[in-house]
């Protein structure tokens, strides 16, 4: 889900904190995130996000969450 800029061969800011918080955000596939302000209200307490923080509030990556959570919301929501 990362875009990734001219880091150099460095893992791009975003990337980083998606991977570093994969395990506390295993559960937005659960349907346990209502959209994208509760990813980011966890994401804030992960190492990384002041590099981070521009590009988890842009719309794009807004759009995205919010897309996946409902998705998750879903799914969830059809298997009960």
């Amino acid at each position: 889900m990362g875009v990734r800029g001219n880091t150099g061969g460095r893992e791009a800011p975003n990337d980083q904190i998606l991977r570093e918080s994969k395990p506390k955000l295993a559960n937005w596939r659960s349907g346990k995130f209502h959209g994208w302000r509760p990813i980011a209200f966890e994401l804030r307490f992960e190492t990384g996000y002041e590099e981070a923080r521009e590009w988890l509030h842009g719309a794009a990556a807004q759009y995205e969450f919010e897309r996946l959570c409902q998705s998750a919301r879903e799914a969830k929501n059809e298997a009960a």
